[in-house]
């Protein structure tokens, strides 16, 4: 899964990964330092006593998400927590202390294309890549050379660090020394519109609560609006009043996305009195975090209403197919859209001029869906 959503209603094909420079791996080792006492980290054993597999214990279920913030640099949002830490015997709980100098390593098994991890200096931007987290050398674990901090990122492909986005990454623990068998797969999800505590000011996380809301209702209410509309001009072939509902044109403030981007700026502004301006330096919460949180609300909304209704991207589509024009691209001379949402921009290839990929581009979290939910007779 990977949601990426644009709070001015924009979004941009592609992901682009990027390495951190030395200076942010130093401010980011730092960071972890600080902020040792403050979270779980994810505990490291075997399931047998100096033999078996490696064990990861950490409450996957109940706590599956990371929360990632902006980390100063364009598109760049991390975390260095949770960290890894070797774990000490526990008999009853099926997990044991590793044998001492035992080198334990990461490897990812799947994730998607906007999440990256450091190990160390090491990238593992690749499904197979791996980097050795740390070796067990001393029997207390905060002095272990395994208690250690990998950077979790998601890297987006603007520059904007008011986008909400999230993805998921698998993984799992080997011993580069070969005594133990690897450890189970375990997944995270990275995500940017995860608040932190608002227990300084609960005034001001009353609000954006409150805000939210309004929102998301707001939200669901104006696109299933456009879906009835929708469906009603595919039974009248009639579509003026659908196209009226659901236009997706970003130069017009009366659009579908325009009225929904109006809304989502009338409450950041009345977010003020509560919150005070929001800043990159604001607090409780940054411009960034309120942003990215306020479009996770949209993009949840968006998936509600693809699951509302069946194919709900494509039906859409097909409104604007039907009463405006497909769009095509003429690779065989001009390399232009002809038609389409996109006419006359350069292409190489029909879905770049596709009313599907710009209802795409605009709805980032809208997707379609397959199967009938039933069983067949």
């Amino acid at each position: 899964m990977i949601c990426n959503y644009i709070h001015d209603g924009s979004a941009r094909a592609g992901r682009r990964m990027a390495t951190l420079t030395f200076c942010f791996l130093l401010a980011q080792h730092a960071t972890a330092l600080a902020q040792h006492d403050d979270h779980t980290d994810m505990l490291i054993g075997a399931d047998g006593d100096g033999a078996g597999a490696l064990v990861l214990d950490y409450p996957f279920d109940e706590i599956p998400s990371v929360r990632v913030t902006d980390a100063g640099f364009a598109g760049l949002f991390s975390s260095v927590d949770p960290g890894f830490i070797p774990a000490l015997d526990e008999p009853l709980e099926g997990i044991y202390e590793l044998n001492l100098n035992t080198a334990v390593g990461m490897e990812i098994t799947d994730k998607d294309p906007n999440v990256s991890i450091l190990v160390g200096a090491t990238p593992l931007n690749t499904v197979g890549s791996s980097a050795v987290i740390g070796t067990h050398d001393s029997p207390d674990p905060e002095a272990s050379g395994l208690h250690e901090h990998a950077t979790f990122q998601v890297v987006l492909d603007t520059a904007d660090n008011t986008t909400f986005a999230e993805g998921r990454f698998s993984f799992r623990l080997y011993d580069a020394g070969g005594v133990y068998a690897d450890s189970n797969i375990a997944t995270l999800t990275l995500s940017n519109g995860l608040l932190s505590s608002g227990e300084s000011n609960p005034k001001c996380l009353k609000a954006i609560a409150a805000e939210q809301s309004k929102l998301m209702a707001g939200r669901y209410k104006r696109m299933s609006q456009g879906m009835d509309s929708v469906i009603a001009a595919e039974a009248s072939g009639k579509t003026k009043a659908a196209l009226k509902k659901c236009s997706i044109d970003s130069s017009d403030d009366k659009s579908l996305p325009g009225r929904l981007n109006a809304a989502q700026t009338l409450a950041v502004a009345k977010l003020d009195k509560s919150c005070g301006p929001l800043s990159n330096a604001s607090t409780p919460f940054t411009e960034s975090q309120v942003y990215t949180h306020l479009g996770m609300g949209a993009c949840r909304m968006e998936e509600m209403i693809g699951a509302t209704y069946v194919n709900a991207l494509e039906e859409l589509a097909g409104l604007f197919d039907t009463a405006l024009g497909a769009g095509t691209c003429d690779t065989a001379v001009t390399g232009l859209c002809v038609g389409g949402p996109n006419g006359g921009a350069s292409c190489a290839e029909d879905e770049e001029c596709s009313w599907e990929e710009a209802v795409a581009e605009t709805f980032t979290c809208l997707k379609n869906s397959a199967g009938e939910g039933g069983e067949e007779g």
